[in-house]
């Protein structure tokens, strides 16, 4: 074999092979593997609360049967074209792991190509980032280690993102300190650190990150940004919320889009993440933000009843005469929803009223916000003049003639009310300016 199969890449066997047959990483023990790590040689990160922001992961049993023998076969036949190690890299990579940094200094001092790849397509100094191994990566980046250099294969990726992997604090700064890039993309334009946000890698690590140059705005090959993914694609679901708010503490936008155009505030909203609508709208997220089809947050809150994120959306300046997308006012969808309780009801149209709502608004039929208070009247129902009078006094009509009164003629308001005998009905349009002519 000559030396052209080392310009042949790193191939691994297809995904549907290899989630049958999962190769352990160098980084596990083995009996017989040359990168066996001893435990006192790895290294943890240390934060204010004695852990590393990662829990243990149990190791997966190796599967035994057709489809792992099958995968074997295809490593096996493709060996060949494998990339075979320099001289010496696969001994220089080993006492990477294992931080034998005396062993590095000797076999660097014989020439050994700091750059080159094991077997395994690692370099030296991500071999050393797995281990935890500070001094060796110390020694590694004096003698010329490439630290953007993401090794061979499909899952390769740099130094500094395999430290963070492992775990190791003091890696991860010593790597930082040497200029590593937080925000190294692959060679599709993906920024690596997209994956640690959509894994489990704890809000403590990402905030270091972000720190050192880790775009929070960053976004997938598909457009969406790294926000959106937090809060739709995150692995750890436990702690979605904290790293959502890491990021816009880094400067993620607060109407950061999803790429069909729904913003932060309505997905969130959409979860019933309650207490990130809040801090979204404190910290001046748009409280008139749209959906895809168009409609209003304000709109959807009110259709459901949630009175709570409507009042929040009103108190940060959403808009109460803002029309849905058929053209109807809220106010005029709010009265005559009948499946609404009237306690609900009433509720909702103080609240729109309160914060500005019309009170001159139509629905499509040509009826008024005002008569549609007044069906529980008409129907004799109920006397309560609570949310005429708010119309009235956002400037609904006190001289209006009411469409809804069964009968031939259709009396004005002032004349329905003397004629059932509603003296509070009757005072009221006439305090408003109905004329008793």
């Amino acid at each position: 074999m000559t030396n052209s199969v080392r310009d042949v890449p790193d191939i691994d066997p297809p995904e549907y092979l290899a989630c049958d047959a999962p190769q352990p990483p160098p980084s596990e023990k083995k009996a017989d593997s040359a990168y066996a790590i001893p435990g006192s040689t790895k290294s943890e990160a240390v934060w204010a609360d004695g852990s590393n922001g990662y829990d243990n992961k149990p190791s997966r049993e190796p599967s035994t049967g057709f489809m792992s023998s099958l995968a074997n076969t295809f490593q096996a036949a493709s060996a060949w074209l494998r990339t075979k190690p320099e001289p010496l890299v696969s001994a220089l990579c080993q006492a990477a792991m294992i931080g034998n940094v005396t062993q590095l200094e000797s076999l660097l001092a014989q020439g050994t190509n700091v750059n080159g790849c094991n077997e395994h397509g690692q370099t030296s100094l991500i071999c050393a980032s797995i281990g935890g191994q500070s001094a060796a990566i110390e020694v590694l980046l004096s003698a010329g280690a490439d630290h953007r250099a993401c090794g061979e294969g499909r899952r390769a990726k740099p130094p500094l993102f395999h430290a963070v992997d492992a775990g190791s604090r003091a890696a991860v700064e010593l790597l930082l300190k040497h200029h590593a890039d937080a925000n190294q993309s692959d060679q599709f334009g993906l920024a690596y650190f997209v994956s640690l946000v959509v894994g489990d890698t704890s809000p403590e690590w990402l905030s270091l990150l972000l720190s050192h140059g880790a775009d929070a705005c960053a976004k997938d090959l598909i457009g969406r940004p790294l926000v959106i993914l937090a809060l739709d694609k995150r692995k750890k679901v436990e702690d979605v919320e904290e790293v959502v708010r890491v990021l816009l503490r880094h400067g993620a936008g607060l109407d950061s889009r999803d790429a069909d155009g729904t913003a932060l505030l309505y997905l969130c909203s959409r979860q019933h993440r309650v207490a990130l609508v809040d801090e979204l709208l404190d910290l001046g997220a748009d409280p008139n933000t749209k959906d895809v089809s168009g409609i209003s947050l304000l709109a959807t809150a009110v259709a459901h009843n949630d009175r709570h994120l409507a009042k929040a959306l009103l108190k940060h300046g959403a808009d109460p005469n803002a029309p849905d997308i058929y053209g109807s006012s809220l106010i005029v969808n709010v009265l005559r929803e009948l499946k609404l309780n009237p306690t609900d009801r009433e509720a909702l149209a103080e609240m729109l009223l309160e914060h500005g709502a019309h009170g001159d608004k139509k629905d499509i039929y040509g009826v008024t916000a005002l008569e549609h208070s007044l069906t529980p009247i008409i129907q004799g129902s109920s006397v309560n003049l609570k949310i005429p009078e708010l119309l009235l006094r956002q400037g609904a009509d006190p001289c209006q003639w009411l469409t809804k009164v069964s009968g031939g003629d259709k009396p004005t308001l002032l004349a329905f009310a003397i004629e059932r005998e509603l003296g509070d009905l009757a005072a009221l349009a006439q305090r408003y300016g109905a004329d008793a002519g």
